[in-house]
C-alpha cells in the first residue's frame, strides 16, 4: 500500500487523506511516474505497447491542456519523492548501517540529499498546478486507463492532496514537498 504526505519548510507533515475517508497516494503514484515521464520526452512515441497507449493518453490529454501538460504539472512534477529518505549530508554512515542490500557510495548518497532538497517547491506554485491539473481532468473528462488512470481513485487524491496543500497554504508555508511511502 502506498501513502502520501505533505511536508512543509516549517516542520509541518499532514497525510493525504481523501474525502472518501481512505488514506491516497498510490493512485497519485501510479499517475504522476508516467506523467513525469511524458513530460520529460522528446514526445517520440513509445515502441512498447502499455507505454505508447501512456503516451497517447497523455497526449489527447496534452492537446487540451493550455498551457501544455508539462507547465501545467511543472510544480507537481519537482515537489514529489518515494521513499523514507530522513538522512542530511553528514548521515552516510548512519545510512550504511541502516542499508545492508546495495547501499549507495558517499557520492551517490550526497547526490540523491541534493536531489531530495530540491524537491522542495513553492506551496503557492504546487496547489495551483494541482488546481489546474484537477480542472483539465474534470473539464476534459478522459477515459480510464489500466494502471494509469482511473477517475473514482486518481480524481479523490487530487482532490485531498489540494486540500492539504490549500490547508498549509493558509497557514503561510513556503516551501512543501510530497512523499510518498
Amino acid at each position: 500500500m502506498w501513502f502520501a504526505s505533505v511536508e512543509t519548510n516549517f516542520g509541518e507533515k499532514l497525510n493525504l487523506l481523501r474525502s472518501d475517508g481512505f488514506v491516497g497516494g498510490k493512485a497519485l503514484l501510479a499517475f504522476l511516474t508516467p506523467l513525469d515521464n511524458y513530460c520529460a520526452t522528446d514526445k517520440a512515441e513509445p515502441e512498447d505497447e502499455p507505454l505508447r497507449n501512456w503516451f497517447d493518453w497523455f497526449s489527447r490529454l496534452d492537446s487540451q491542456a493550455d498551457p501544455s501538460l508539462a507547465e501545467t504539472t511543472k510544480a507537481f512534477r519537482q515537489v514529489y519523492y518515494v521513499g523514507e529518505w530522513n538522512f542530511l549530508e553528514s548521515d552516510y554512515e548512519l545510512y550504511r548501517s541502516r542499508t545492508r542490500d546495495l547501499p549507495l557510495s558517499a557520492a551517490e548518497f550526497i547526490s540523491t540529499i541534493e536531489a531530495l532538497e530540491a524537491t522542495w517547491t513553492d506551496a503557492k506554485s504546487v496547489l495551483q498546478s494541482i488546481e489546474s491539473l484537477l480542472h483539465l481532468l474534470m473539464t476534459s473528462n478522459p477515459e480510464p486507463v489500466d494502471g494509469l488512470y482511473n477517475p473514482s481513485d486518481t480524481l479523490p487524491d487530487l482532490q485531498g492532496l489540494r486540500d492539504v496543500l490549500d490547508i498549509f497554504v493558509k497557514r503561510n508555508a513556503e516551501k512543501v514537498r510530497i512523499q510518498i511511502l
